[in-house]
């Protein structure tokens, strides 16, 4: 995670760092499986060049340590099950605190994926 994060944050020296870094998984099996491994980085720096697709989108809160997820993948496959909820596309983190403004080591991170309608089973007749 750490090399990752560092290589995008060296690569993009413009971005004003006064935001947070998120990392991007390519979906939600991808994420069950490496909570600890972003496919990729994004900047939430209002001006900046990332852009995250607009729709209705499954969001979760935890605290920890970087990445640390706390089950939010199994919560969020649990919440959709339960609400007929299919995922459509990739999973966000951003950790919204970071370690310069938490002094008890417990970061405020934020998850989210794009939900829409599962489609419904065709039934007997």
């Amino acid at each position: 995670y750490f090399k990752s994060y560092m290589d995008f944050f060296l690569q993009n020296e413009r971005l004003n760092h006064s935001y947070p870094i998120g990392g991007i998984f390519s979906d939600i099996d991808y994420y069950c499986q490496n909570p600890n491994n972003p496919s990729a980085f994004f900047s939430l720096e209002p001006l900046g060049l990332d852009k995250k697709p607009a729709g209705n989108y499954l969001v979760g809160y935890t605290r920890g340590n970087y990445g640390k997820t706390s089950g939010i993948a199994e919560r969020f496959i649990a919440y959709a099950e339960e609400n007929g909820l299919a995922f459509d596309g990739p999973v966000y983190n951003v950790f919204l605190l970071s370690d310069l403004c938490v002094s008890d080591g417990e970061l405020l991170m934020q998850a989210s994926v794009q939900v829409k309608p599962a489609r419904k089973k065709a039934g007997r007749r």
